[in-house]
Order: structure tokens, then sequence, then C-alpha cells
């Protein structure tokens, strides 16, 4: 004997998650001389089963070593700086809207380390990313050693060019004609 079912009706939400595989690189990966660039790369991807409204991604203060101006990229895509600085590095961070499911996010950005600096110091930094009602989560980086300091060392300018005491200064001697 044929039956009918009641239906049956399920209530389902999309929810974005950058959890699983967000990876925060330096490259040189282990180790850089004083006054060398250092470049960051942070990759993830929407693994979940729906778009971020937002997704605000954050970058902790670099440790002995300063911003590159002009260096932050989103998907290759360069991005203005705000007060002299990245806005990854600011407390706000860098938001971004509607990020779909399965959407890789690369972030780049470009320090370079303090000099000199002693053999053995650590550059280190760790990024922070939030979506939605997400709590947030830390992405860390391996650190990177300095390896050397650099072989000329910073000194005060000099002047381009000498200052003789006229009257200290030998006289030229007049030559003689003939070659004599």
């Amino acid at each position: 004997v044929p039956f009918t079912l009641a239906s049956l009706q399920l209530h389902t939400h999309a929810e974005a998650s950058f959890a699983e595989g967000a990876t925060l690189t330096s490259q040189p990966a282990d180790a850089v001389d004083a006054g060398a660039p250092i470049d960051y790369m942070l990759a993830m991807i929407n693994g979940g089963d729906g778009a971020a409204k937002r997704l605000t991604i954050r970058f902790e203060p670099l440790s002995n070593a300063v911003y590159a101006p002009g260096s932050t990229t989103v998907n290759g895509l360069a991005l203005l700086d705000f007060a002299g600085t990245s806005p990854l590095l600011g407390a706000a961070g860098l938001t971004l809207g509607d990020v779909g499911v399965g959407a890789e996010v690369i972030v780049r950005l470009r320090a370079i380390v303090n000099a000199p600096l002693p053999a053995g110091t650590a550059i280190e930094t760790r990024a922070y990313i939030a979506w939605d009602d997400a709590p947030e989560k830390m992405v860390p980086c391996e650190p990177v050693r300095v390896r050397s300091t650099p072989a000329l060392p910073i000194v005060e300018a000099a002047l381009p060019f000498t200052v003789i005491d006229a009257a200290a200064a030998p006289k030229a001697v007049p030559a003689r004609e003939n070659g004599h």
C-alpha cells in the first residue's frame, strides 16, 4: 500500500573557513644578511561551504626589520600604503569583502632587515586572520636569522669632497720650458 511522507525541511547555514592550510612563509626562509630584503607571503583558501562576508588580515609589527614602502599586494594587485606603512601593519589590518568558496587569497609584503645587527638575531612576524564571526586565528612564520652584518658599516655621512687649508697646501711648481 503506498503511503505519503510528510515533507522534511532542513535549514542549512553555509560558512566560510580559512582555518585549514593558511600559511605565512618568508623568502629567504632561514638566514638573511643585515640590510637585505625579506619577502613575506600569506596564502589561504576559503575551504568552507559559503562566502566570507568579510576577511580581515593583519600582520604583527616586524621585529628587527622595517616595511619596504609600496610592497604590499593582494593576489598580485598593489595596495596603496596608508600613513607611510602597509594597511596590513595597522591595528585594524586590511578587510576584504565577499571572498567566495574556494577563492585563494595571496598577500605579499617586503621588509628590509635593520642594519647593523649581530649575527644570529631573529627576524620574526606573524599574521592574524579573522572572518565573519569566527575568532581571530594566528598564522606563524618561522623566524629568519641574521647571517652576517653588512660588509661596510653604516657611519655618519661625510662630505663628498675634502677641504684643504690653502696656507697649508703644497705650492704648485711651475713647469720648465723644453721639458727641463
